[in-house]
């Protein structure tokens, strides 16, 4: 075990990481023996800021920490948002989001089914923290107020729509809402 150790130094050596491994290595032992070793007050379903030497990351916890890391969704390579682990070895800062600091957006657009507006029914945005909000279907348009921002998964009831939409759990459709006013118009298939 200790030629591994000492095999794994000597090629960091040969290219000058020593140093740079040496920090983190202390670094992370730190944080692993400090008063917040576990991390305590991330809570599940809740919105933190991450600081890291990267930047800032928003995200949602999907399971408490465990073993230095955490479970969280937030934006992935393409902007959508996706779970993923972080460690928290790596994490500089953590601040929660308070309530009243959630952006939301006003969402509307039509509703139509293969090129057929749906004339009666309902849209409910489900955010991934907080309540769902819901928007009437009226001559196949929905406005919506005060949607959160980031990413929801949508649901459609209405006449002749498919089943699949006004399921929470088996709904293809999500959305990203922005902060302040939005045209999404949802086109369906059967």
């Amino acid at each position: 075990m200790n030629r591994k150790i000492t095999m794994v130094f000597g090629m960091l050596a040969a290219v000058g990481l020593v140093s740079v491994s040496v920090a983190w290595l202390q670094r992370s032992e730190a944080i692993a023996q400090g008063p917040n070793a576990r991390a305590p007050g991330l809570r599940t379903g809740k919105t933190y800021l991450l600081s890291s030497q990267t930047g800032w990351l928003r995200a949602v916890v999907m399971e408490e920490p465990r073993d230095g890391w955490v479970r969280v969704r937030a934006p992935g390579d393409q902007g959508r948002e996706v779970p993923q682990w972080i460690n928290l070895a790596q994490v500089l800062r953590i601040m929660e989001e308070a309530a009243g600091e959630t952006e939301t957006g006003d969402v509307r657009g039509k509703v139509s089914i293969d090129g057929v507006a749906v004339q009666k029914g309902k849209v409910t945005f489900y955010p991934e923290v907080g309540d769902p909000v819901e928007a009437d279907i009226k001559n196949g348009s929905y406005s919506a107020t005060d949607v959160p921002a980031g990413t929801v998964r949508v649901t459609i009831q209405g006449d002749g729509v498919p089943p699949k939409y006004g399921d929470k759990e088996r709904t293809p459709l999500r959305l990203r809402v922005r902060k302040g006013e939005s045209t999404l118009d949802l086109t369906l298939a059967k």
